[in-house]
């Protein structure tokens, strides 16, 4: 599924600040769930991290439209497959695009993770009930776990 980036980037980064001033931050996150899946996250094709439960990381990318997907074979180095659902971001300079990591339940099965694009506000009460990545979890150097500093509303 394909959203629409420049409209998404623009309205879920005005609330925020950014940790870099010329490049924008992806937080990824995903809240408690009793199955043990850890999908891998790619960005731009590249494997940056395995989600875990009740956990967030965050990356910082340049500014532009960035693909993110995912996949639930952790041997596989893979970023694309015919069964994967495959998200745009558009990320502004100095801007911060927050996405909740949620699964697609097919008949009882989780099939595959689901990107959920999440404006600040409510990313901002969902963040505090998840910690920092597990640093094992980590593939690419860009991964962060400073939480985002929001701006009061």
């Amino acid at each position: 599924m394909k959203l629409t980036g420049a409209l998404l980037g623009a309205l879920l980064s005005l609330p925020c600040v950014a940790q870099t001033a010329h490049q924008g931050t992806i937080y990824f996150f995903r809240r408690h769930y009793a199955a043990l899946t850890k999908p891998s996250v790619y960005v731009d094709g590249v494997r940056v991290a395995r989600m875990q439960s009740a956990s967030f990381f965050s990356i910082n990318v340049d500014p532009g439209v960035h693909r993110l997907s995912q996949d639930l074979n952790f041997q596989s180095n893979r970023s694309v497959n015919s069964e994967e659902e495959v998200t745009d971001v558009d990320v502004p300079a100095g801007g911060i695009i927050c996405i909740e990591v949620t699964f697609a339940d097919a008949r009882g099965l989780l099939k595959h993770a689901r990107f959920t694009p999440t404006p600040p506000s409510i990313a901002r009460d969902r963040l505090q009930e998840v910690h920092p990545l597990d640093a094992r979890w980590i593939f690419d150097r860009r991964v962060r776990l400073e939480p985002p500093e929001f701006q009061p509303n």
